[in-house]
């Protein structure tokens, strides 16, 4: 199966809300923005979270400068081809002719002490440049979930109800008593579907290329819609 053919099988209204994600964590200590009499914050509230953003903007436009060389170098761009918008609340992104690149720092709300990273591409002009071998030079094994983001909201119960009721031995659920998400999991894959209302995740367990990670996207989605789960809108 290759990245083209996951894109002819998708329908036309996933692939503008898909994105492929990579989330890391680090300390706010360890942020080029932080000086000497900085406090590490405590909890995690509006001022907290607009102090973390404005620390990490130097390591954005850092991360945005390697990417730009990187971008134009590997896919033989003009500079004209390439728009690079400098960190800016905690956002910073580059626009290629084939898709959007984003880095974002926020606060960690479960831990105020630790600032998450995620490194999105979105935005796909020519999605199937994502396996072009350009595009694993600049990015290698980096990303490990495809993140669609679904016009309405899911609704957790009844996707749990769905579920049980098909009765598939190969499917398994994780949910809390309320169901504020599920993770469903296939006996025998080395990935997972975590849907919370407004987000449905598919997480590799080791970090791959984006279109080796496309792949495995479409390759588990086909296998849980042919057991009568289907999480993607049919049109």
């Amino acid at each position: 199966m290759s990245v083209e053919s996951i894109l002819e099988h998708l329908p036309p209204a996933v692939l503008p809300h898909l994105s492929v994600v990579r989330e890391q964590s680090s300390r706010i200590r360890d942020l080029s923005g932080f000086r000497k009499g900085h406090q590490i914050p405590g909890e995690s509230n509006d001022r907290t979270a607009g102090f973390v953003s404005r620390l990490a903007g130097t390591d954005i436009n850092d991360e945005l400068e390697t990417r730009f060389t990187e971008f134009r170098t590997a896919f033989r761009l003009k500079r004209t081809e390439l728009t690079v918008m400098d960190a800016d609340n905690g956002v910073g992104m580059i626009q290629t002719p084939w898709f959007d690149y984003q880095i974002i720092a926020a606060q960690c709300v479960e831990d105020p002490t630790m600032v998450t990273w995620r490194r999105v591409l979105c935005t796909f002009r020519h999605p199937e440049k994502l396996a072009a071998a350009e595009t694993t030079s600049v990015f290698g094994s980096s990303f490990d979930r495809v993140e669609f983001l679904p016009v309405h909201p899911v609704d957790i119960s009844a996707l749990v109800d769905h579920i049980e009721d098909l009765e598939q031995e190969p499917i398994s659920l994780e949910y809390d008593r309320h169901c504020t998400f599920c993770v469903i999991h296939i006996r025998g894959q080395q990935s997972l579907m975590r849907v919370t209302p407004e987000c449905i995740s598919f997480i590799s367990t080791t970090p791959t290329s984006p279109g080796r990670l496309l792949i495995a996207f479409g390759q588990l989605q086909s296998q849980m819609a042919q057991g009568g789960v289907n999480l993607l809108p049919s049109q």
